[in-house]
């Protein structure tokens, strides 16, 4: 089910003013949910508890101790120790709204769009998937692929692509 041109630009759109919504202090993410045509599930980046995160643990590390023999006063990078934030990914919270209203996803794609605090877009330079926690859930959901923007375009991912990339760049390849 390859979509054309004029509806991922839609569709991307509407994702990126989604994210817009997002109270987190270190991006705002937004994902959507379609289904022949239709958007089915979607939404943000937040705190679980949809408060400002006051502070924000990771932009401030010096808040907690992440490991006795790391340096806590360098920002943690983005993609890692993701278990400290108490954000749920936009990924996520589409997902669980699609489980919560008992909406049948398989065979869907999701619409994943990011932008960083200056409204700058979040862009993923090659083709790819950039958090495994969301890559795992995605994998397993019953949808066919994601659609992210890149540096050349949107471009779709199929499940084991969104894998093997998530994976990369956990591991830093």
């Amino acid at each position: 089910m390859e979509t054309i041109l004029w509806q991922d630009t839609l569709l991307m759109e509407y994702t990126t003013i989604l994210a817009w919504k997002s109270i987190c202090q270190k991006m705002k993410f937004g994902a959507t949910i379609v289904k022949d045509g239709t958007i089915i599930a979607s939404g943000t980046n937040h705190p679980w508890d949809r408060r400002v995160c006051e502070p924000c643990l990771r932009q401030n590390p010096t808040l907690i101790c992440i490991h006795p023999y790391e340096e806590v006063n360098a920002k943690i990078k983005s993609g890692t120790h993701l278990e400290i934030c108490k954000a749920i990914h936009a990924e996520q919270d589409a997902l669980l709204y699609a489980l919560r209203h008992q909406i049948d996803i398989k065979g869907g794609l999701m619409y994943v769009a990011g932008e960083y605090l200056d409204g700058k877009p979040f862009l993923i330079e090659h083709k790819g998937f950039y958090c495994t926690f969301c890559a795992r859930l995605i994998h397993d959901s019953g949808l066919m692929g994601v659609k992210v923007r890149t540096a050349d375009g949107i471009a779709l991912l199929n499940l084991d692509e969104v894998m093997e990339s998530a994976y990369k760049v956990a591991l830093k390849q």
